[in-house]
Parts: structure tokens; sequence; C-alpha cells
């Protein structure tokens, strides 16, 4: 097979044996290979060709990559937290992800830390844990930190950390929803609060009253933003019957982006309330950005209270993505 170049056997119900001939020899030209449960024959020679690897490993994965030494993608499935790994990563890796099902969740930040792999441009993980894989993370990489959260609906809810480092590498963590919000999940957070410049925070209703109750301080973010589907009054009186707030004291922009039109009363009660959760302290934002469609007739409004809370309104209408260019154009 000199000619081939993909290889994909990924619907093969049952474990698979490749085949004992494969080397560079039989396949110079194989660059993608997608395969279900696989067998790893130790007759195998190494097909260096290959950059481009899936497959659902098996119990014993620690010769992987003498296998396939100069892939440069790779997605394994149905990792457990028994699986014995590679003990490290070869320097052609530029995307790593580690996947168990959509029914079940793993923990494989513990497995990445036990083995002392390196960081590597894109690499994708699932946690039981918010703090740890964030705190190896920074570790890692020694940058500031740019986060999204959002929630995910698959066969489970799941939370998903989006984590960019200014260093331009980027950590992909899924966390089930249900221990998303546990207490000790949310263990050592020193090093990552600090690191953390800019969060973005997806689905409030779920999202947002967990962040405030388990995260005290974040001492370095000067960018937030609120993902809002609505006006959200409900939420601000819930988080207003709570006594938690998160201090950000360099805080200095806010941004509410509606993705629908709002109720404009909802909005500015939505706004009254903001002070309770977020506390920065004895002085005003320097920027209070809400974008969204139909958010310019807010100036049809007395928002003369938002003079205590920043330096510069902004009112956009449109998406939050339109706004930053033109801002960043102007």
């Amino acid at each position: 097979m000199p000619h081939l170049r993909t290889l994909d056997v990924s619907g093969v119900g049952y474990p698979m044996h490749l085949p004992d001939s494969m080397s560079d020899h039989t396949m110079p030209r194989l660059l993608s290979l997608k395969l279900g449960p696989t067998v790893f024959l130790t007759r195998i020679q190494a097909v260096s060709s290959v950059t481009s690897l899936e497959l659902h490993v098996p119990p014993d994965c620690r010769r992987l990559f003498l296998l396939f030494p100069c892939v440069q993608k790779v997605i394994l499935h149905r990792v457990w937290s028994t699986t014995l790994l590679p003990p490290e990563l070869p320097r052609s890796i530029l995307s790593m992800g580690l996947c168990f099902t959509e029914w079940e969740h793993q923990d494989h930040s513990e497995q990445i830390q036990s083995l002392g792999w390196r960081l590597v441009p894109i690499m994708r993980l699932e946690s039981t844990s918010v703090s740890r894989p964030l705190e190896w993370f920074t570790a890692q990489t020694g940058h500031s930190l740019s986060m999204i959260l959002s929630l995910r609906s698959t066969t489970r809810w799941a939370v998903e950390m989006m984590v960019n480092a200014a260093d331009q590498a980027t950590l992909q963590v899924f966390v089930p929803y249900d221990t998303f919000g546990s207490v000790w999940s949310w263990d050592n957070q020193g090093h990552w609060t600090v690191r953390l410049t800019e969060l973005i925070v997806d689905d409030l209703t779920r999202l947002l009253p967990i962040l405030v109750k388990r995260v005290q301080a974040l001492p370095s973010l000067r960018s937030f933003t609120l993902l809002m589907r609505s006006g959200l009054d409900s939420v601000g009186r819930w988080l207003m019957s709570w006594e938690d707030s998160i201090s950000l004291p360099v805080l200095q922009e806010l941004v509410l982006a509606y993705s629908a039109v709002p109720n404009t009363e909802d909005v500015i009660r939505f706004v009254q309330t903001l002070p309770v959760f977020l506390f920065w302290g004895d002085r005003r934002l320097e920027t209070l950005h809400v974008v969204g469609p139909g958010i310019a007739q807010l100036r049809q409004n007395d928002l003369s209270f938002v003079s205590t809370l920043c330096e510069t309104l902004r009112l956009d209408n449109g998406n939050i993505a339109q706004s930053r260019s033109v801002s960043t154009s102007a």
C-alpha cells in the first residue's frame, strides 16, 4: 500500500489488530490514521509519515508514540483514569486530546500531572476538578490567561472551560456540571486565579451563581464579559439574596453582550445589581459596555445612576464581535 494516504477503520466494533507489516517501507505516504478499538502488536515498526492519529486506545498504549514518532494531531478516545498513557509527548505534537464518552466522565488531569507531560499548543481533556487542570496549565505556561466558561449539552451536561495563554497555548477542559459546583472541585485556586486577566461567561443562569459562590477574588482580571440570553433580572435578584461576591480590584471593562432583543427594564435592573455580586472597590470602572440587538433604545431611559459605576457607558446595537471590530478599527 505504498500510495495510501488515509486509513479509516473507526467503524469496527471489535478490537482490531494492526497488520505487523506496517512500516515506513510499506506505507511511506500514510498521513492520517483513524481507528476504533485497537491492539498494537510488538512486531509493528514505526510509521513516521503519520501526522494525524485518532483511535480508541487499548489499556496500555505507552508505546504509541514509538510507533508514530512524527504525529502532530492526536485524539485518544475511551481514555480511562487507569489507562497507561505514553510517559512523554514527542516534540512534533501540536494538538493532543483525551476523551472518554458522552455518557461518562473520567479525570485526565491527574494522569497528565503524574506523567509530567509538557504543554502543547492545543490540549483537550476531561476533569472532575475545576482547579487541578487550570493549576497545571498555569504552571506550564507562565503567562497571563483568558478563559471562556460555557455549558454544553450532549448526553450529559458538562461545563467547557476554554483557556488561552498569552503565549498562544490553549487548554480545553470538560467538567461534569454536577461536580462543577462542588466545593472540592474549586480547591487550590491560588495560581490560575492570579493569572486570569480576561473572563467570558456563557449561560449565566447556571454558571454565574456558581462562579460567584466559589471564587472569592480574581486579582488580575481586567475584562469580564457576560453573554446574556435575556434581561436576566431573575438572576440578579437571586444573586442579591446571597452574601457572596467576587473581588475584582483591577477590573477595567465589564461587558454585557445580549444575543436577543432584551426587555429594557430588565437590563437596567440587572445593571443596578452588578455591584452587589461583583466588587471592584471604591472606584469606577473605565467602561461598562452593553451590546446587543436593540440596545441603543436604552438611551431613551434615565441612566444617570450609571455614572456611579463607570467613567464611560457604551451602548451598541449588533453583536459583541462586530462591536469589538469597530472599536479596534477606530
